[in-house]
This record gives C-alpha cells, structure tokens and sequence, in this order.
C-alpha cells in the first residue's frame, strides 16, 4: 500500500510540476505577443507587492527598483519544484551546520560567494546586520525575499556600468548590461531558462523595472 501511495505521491507532484511550467510557457508567450496584459500577471504572481519591502532605504531607488525586477524575472524563471528543493537543500544544510556554497539561493538566486562580495563592497547601512553573519545563516537570509531584494540591490550597484543614467534614472543599456551580468548568461542554462534568451531576459527586466517604477508614482 506504502508503495502505491508513494506513486502516487510522485506523480501529483510531476503533475503539478509540469503544470506549473507550463503555466509559466504561456505567460512568457503573452507577454511576447501582448506584453502590457503579461505584465500585470507576471508581477503579481511572481514579484514583490506594493509596500512588501521598503525602496526607501536607498538614496538611489532605481536600484531597489531593478533588483527587484531582477528578483521577479529570476522568480518567473525558476520552477516552483525547483525552488522548494533548493530551499529545502539550503534548510537541510543549516540543519546540519553547512551552507551551500556553489548554487543560487532564494528568489534572487544568489550564491552567497556573490552575496558576500557585494555586502563587502558596499557602504549601504541597510545591509549592517547581514555583513557579519557566517555563511549558514546568510544562505538563511537569502530565502527570504526583502532580505534577497537588499543584498541583490548591493549586486547591481557593484555589477552595473557607473556614470551611465539618463535625466530620468538608470537607462536602459545599463540595464541591459547589469541584467547580462547579474544572470550570468554563459553556459548552458535550465529548462525553462532557455526560452529566455538574452534580449528576452533583458526585455521582461527591463519592462518590469517600468512597472515598478511607474507604480511608486502611483
């Protein structure tokens, strides 16, 4: 009976599984034929909510802004199997006192060599209380998503070109370039990552970049 119910088990969760990505094709697809009406879903279902985490803390928004467009695309990107195996890796890891060195954590799938090299570089205040934290519990931090947005916000800042923003902000080749960057874009990538090519990714980036832009005047 255990074994028939195991099976079971195993395939509900394929079921939902490929639901799940398939739910994700047809979002991607929308949004290349009707973007506006893709926008809205993509942000709500797989971004951060108004007022969720403070964009305040940062003296320049933008780069709130874009990392957390950065955290959305990488959301919208990555199956939600996917992400509760890593989160139970990460959780099972702190358990026993280790931390995953070499794969990205949380919504804004950073490995916390990259964490720790932009909590190093930069001189936000904000990012104090995660400085000093040992690997295991920064791997921790990093599953949460206002603690993933700040430390993704101190990657842009050390990863975008410097000097380079039009009159209303951060334009959109330094977009380009820190969104080539932050998702690295070498190798081979996941399933459902090599739908995204580079001038998709940098398209939803940078339109859900607007969006939070846009709604911060609201």
């Amino acid at each position: 009976m255990w074994k028939l119910a195991i099976t079971f088990l195993v395939l509900a969760v394929l079921a939902m599984h490929l639901a799940d990505v398939d739910q994700r094709k047809s979002e991607l697809q929308r949004f290349l034929v009707k973007k506006n009406d893709a926008l809205d879903r993509i942000v709500a279902t797989y971004g951060i909510a108004s007022g969720q985490c403070s964009e305040y803390e940062y003296a320049d928004r933008d780069t709130y802004r874009l990392a957390a467009a950065l955290l959305t695309v990488e959301t919208f990107a990555t199956p939600s199997l996917e992400a509760w195996i890593k989160y139970l890796i990460v959780k099972g890891a702190a358990f026993v006192g280790i931390a995953p060195r070499n794969m990205s954590i949380g919504p804004g799938r950073i490995r916390l060599k990259t964490a720790r090299s932009a909590l190093e570089n930069s001189t936000a205040s904000n990012l104090e209380s995660y400085r000093h934290l040992p690997e295991v519990r920064l791997a921790d931090q990093l599953l949460a998503t206002c603690a993933s947005v700040q430390i993704a916000a101190a990657i842009v800042e050390t990863i975008r070109p410097q000097g380079r923003h039009s009159g209303n902000g951060l334009d959109s080749k330094s977009i380009r370039e820190t969104a080539r960057v932050y998702n690295g874009q070498i190798g081979e990538q996941s399933s459902f990552d090599a739908m995204i090519s580079a001038d998709i990714y940098f398209e939803l980036v940078y339109e859900i970049f607007q969006c939070y832009r846009f709604r911060a005047l609201e």
